[in-house]
């Protein structure tokens, strides 16, 4: 799973990177690729292509100022947050992208919730490899 965003902030120094890093730290927390643009005082950073765009299951907007480029994610899903939120709550935003995920996943009434959590874990983080069916 991938997840992309970008963070902007009025002054476009501290929170902008702030907020970068806490949304990457908590993807990497739970196995989630994240790829996050900043835009603050240095101008563009990390800028995410096409491809990037194209490969997310979700778009992260953390921004307390108007973001450059917002055209770019015309059909994907947008999760909006300010700045100093989403540097509490990036975690609790991921678990929720992944919650939703699993969600949208087709229903298979031989298999508990809890083994097709553990298959779209190990499809998401490839180190894990504890994964055990019902015959």
């Amino acid at each position: 799973m991938k997840v992309v965003g970008v963070t902007s902030c009025p002054s476009g120094v501290a929170h902008t990177y702030m907020a970068a890093e806490a949304l990457v730290m908590a993807g990497k927390n739970l196995g989630i690729e994240v790829k996050i643009e900043t835009q603050g005082g240095a101008g563009v950073e990390n800028e995410l292509n096409a491809k990037d765009i194209e490969e997310a299951v979700c778009v992260v907007l953390v921004n307390d100022v108007a973001i450059k480029g917002v055209e770019r994610f015309k059909g994907k899903k947008v999760v909006k947050m300010g700045v100093s939120d989403i540097i509490k709550k990036a975690e609790p935003l991921m678990v929720k992208i992944q919650k939703t995920l699993l969600k949208t996943l087709p229903q298979f009434p031989k298999y508990n919730l809890a083994i097709l959590q553990q298959l779209v874990i190990q499809l998401i983080h490839p180190m894990v490899h504890d994964l055990t069916l019902p015959s």
